[in-house]
């Protein structure tokens, strides 16, 4: 079996969608794993903030921005920190540049209400990118199927 490190991990952790838009690597269990088989304190703490150390590495890179936000946004959501995760990913689509990763964005923001019962704020946020992003057909699509 080959594979990018990510990729193998998401699977070892029971994802079956590897794309990284669908899935995310859980770096707590990741933490708890390295801890379990001797891993040095340094080497847990390296893990459980790897985004973190990612940022401030290639600061105003905007994959590793992309990156960083969509990842630390999954983490707060999984950890029901949801204003964290709300205000992450709103802050990301006022300062990126790029539209697909702004429409992502919301598209993401839009999943996390509606999986913590907001499903009014997730139906507009839906709308919004319909319209706004019709010239992303694949982001439209997505937001229009979600209002279905």
């Amino acid at each position: 079996i080959a594979g990018g490190f990510a990729k193998i991990t998401k699977l070892a952790q029971g994802a079956m969608d590897l794309h990284s838009s669908r899935s995310q690597l859980d770096f707590e269990r990741l933490a708890a794993l390295l801890k379990s088989v001797g891993g040095s304190p340094q080497a847990v703490e390296q893990a459980r903030t790897a985004y973190e150390q990612l940022a401030q590495r290639w600061p105003g890179h905007a994959e590793v921005d992309a990156v960083t936000t969509f990842g630390l946004a999954e983490v707060e959501a999984a950890n029901d920190d949801i204003p964290a995760a709300v205000e992450r990913l709103e802050a990301y689509v006022q300062r990126s540049a790029d539209r697909f990763r702004q429409g992502q964005a919301l598209l993401r923001l839009a999943q996390i209400h509606e999986n913590h019962a907001q499903p009014e704020a997730a139906q507009l946020i839906y709308r919004r990118v319909k319209d706004e992003y019709a010239d992303e057909p694949e982001l439209a699509e997505s937001a229009a199927r979600a209002l279905d």
